[in-house]
């Protein structure tokens, strides 16, 4: 069986293109698939196999390389021309398109001018779902939004995304300050305002207790956005208790989650939330709020928030801590549901879902 992977950009720093490079690895690893080649219009960042970088879907088809595909993921995220090649290959007997649903941020948390490109892409899967074409998501959220837009369940398919969880976990806490997380990019629908607007209204007890560390990316981030970060970090004065981290590496962004206490996310739509798990890997405790997936991926006795709501968010922040300073040692927390999104498991997914697509009637 050969395997084309199709995605819009492929970079570092982006969870698609984490997910895609994760895939390709576990896909060369399985021994039904004898080749894996990724298709994408923008590419830079190392894969574990041959890739491509096209402009159009018409080069895509034409592609010798593709034509000798059996199966083809479409990874799908937000519009991009290479999706429109699935429309082709719904009525191609000898290629199986999957789609592995990410969802997209909905129009409301994007700014007005990416608007019309949210439309589009909404737009470019829904018609995607008329041809009848299976779908793979991670996610209950994800699940529920293709459902929504009118998916039949019986063409949605768990299969995870593998999420890389080092071997060690901290067994103490770091230091005596409660050291709070956030991971993500630096856009809106992250809610980093919110989280800032929430540390100002902590009494000065509070705030001398925590350290909060802000890692991630700043591209693709609405203009001026991180120009009102760096506003409320000093309308707030919390220079002394807050850090911009940019664009950490892997091994930094580990090292960043080991010397945590609390991972947090504010987000206002998530359609997985990597972060939390990545946290209760090495032992972090979660704060999220009731968008999106973050109540399916923050587990009890971790508290959601209404998204938006820097008071609520302050609240549960004092308990937090008051609770983090009270323990001692750490461990690996929720194991069983880390364990959905390992390595091995994947693989198993995927091999059920390959031979599925392979096996599958065609409208």
């Amino acid at each position: 069986m050969r395997v084309a992977i199709v995605a819009g950009i492929i970079i570092d720093h982006d969870a698609i293109s984490a997910s895609v490079a994760g895939q390709a690895s576990i896909l060369e690893r399985i021994p039904t698939v004898e080749k894996v080649v990724v298709f994408a219009q923008h590419i830079n960042r190392d894969l574990p196999c041959e890739s491509f970088e096209l402009h159009d879907a018409w080069s895509l088809t034409r592609h010798p390389a593709f034509a000798l595909c059996d199966v083809v993921i479409f990874h799908w995220g937000i519009h991009y021309q290479l999706f429109d090649v699935i429309t082709l290959l719904s009525t191609t007997p000898s290629q199986r398109p999957v789609v592995h649903f990410h969802n997209c941020t909905p129009r409301e948390f994007v700014a007005e001018s990416d608007r019309d490109l949210i439309d589009r892409s909404i737009a470019q899967v829904e018609h995607v779902i008329s041809l009848g074409v299976h779908f793979w998501t991670f996610s209950e959220f994800n699940r529920r939004t293709l459902i929504a837009w009118g998916t039949p369940v019986s063409q949605i398919h768990f299969v995870p995304i593998p999420v890389e969880i080092p071997s060690f976990v901290p067994a103490v806490r770091a230091a005596d300050a409660v050291n709070l997380l956030m991971v993500g990019r630096r856009v809106p629908a992250k809610g980093i305002h919110v989280m800032l607007e929430a540390l100002g209204r902590l009494d000065e007890d509070v705030r001398s207790q925590i350290q909060l560390r802000i890692a991630g990316s700043s591209t693709f981030t609405a203009p001026g956005y991180i120009e009102s970060l760096e506003s409320l970090v000093d309308a707030h004065d919390l220079r002394s208790l807050v850090e911009f981290v940019d664009e950490p590496t892997d091994e930094e962004l580990w090292h960043l989650y080991c010397g945590s206490d609390v991972v947090v996310s504010c987000s206002f739509h998530e359609g997985l939330c990597v972060p939390v798990l990545e946290g209760y890997a090495v032992g972090c405790r979660a704060i999220g709020t009731t968008a999106g997936n973050l109540p399916f991926v923050v587990q009890e006795p971790d508290p959601c928030v209404e998204p938006g709501d820097p008071g609520a968010l302050a609240a549960v922040i004092v308990t937090m801590v008051a609770e983090v300073r009270g323990a001692t040692a750490r461990e690996q927390l929720h194991p069983e549901f880390i364990a959905q999104y390992s390595r091995a498991n994947t693989a198993v997914c995927l091999q059920r879902e390959l031979y599925r697509a392979m096996s599958s009637d065609r409208r």
